[in-house]
């Protein structure tokens, strides 16, 4: 299956958010540790620099992480292949033991509103397996669940998010 999309002619007319979950951790500290990725994740690392390169070829993105390490370690190839900064922004990390629902939400909103506002073609954000169908329920009305190195696409157009692409395991070569 190709992943590619015919361009438009003017790409800036679409504005994107690229959701990523983070790829497969090691789990030597169990569920409940700040782990990194495993090898099956180092593999899907590469699926993710691989279909980006695919979609958007060399467009720059601005690229949002969790603060946890296995996100960090998910999107940190994309970013030093792009030369792009890579932000930690607790907006996009899981929710906490002492978090309220209500609090997890809130924080997911914003993190939408900043991403509706931000100057950026290509917005990525790394987070994680529960934060991901919050945000969509928040932003489209429906829940969505991402595979781990799985990605989603959203476009912004006439101000209204609009799911444009959804790839649950990137082909690794």
């Amino acid at each position: 299956m190709s992943t590619k999309e015919p361009r438009s002619k003017n790409k800036a007319e679409k504005k994107r958010l690229v959701i990523v979950r983070h790829a497969h951790r090691d789990k030597p500290m169990g569920h409940s540790g700040d782990n990194g990725i495993s090898k099956k994740g180092t593999k899907q690392t590469k699926g993710v620099t691989r279909l980006y390169e695919e979609r958007f070829g060399d467009v720059k993105p601005v690229i949002y992480s969790s603060p946890k390490l296995r996100c960090i370690e998910t999107v940190e190839p994309l970013a030093e292949k792009k030369n792009a900064k890579l932000t930690i922004s607790d907006l996009l990390d899981e929710a906490g033991p002492d978090e309220s629902p209500e609090d997890f939400v809130k924080k997911v909103r914003e993190f939408a509103n900043q991403w509706k506002k931000h100057e950026s073609e290509i917005v990525i954000a790394c987070t994680h397996g529960d934060w991901i169908p919050t945000f969509f329920y928040e932003i489209l009305g429906t829940s969505i669940d991402l595979k781990k190195g799985g990605w989603a696409e959203l476009e912004l157009e006439d101000g209204k998010p609009k799911l444009s692409w959804i790839v649950q395991e990137p082909e690794i070569v």
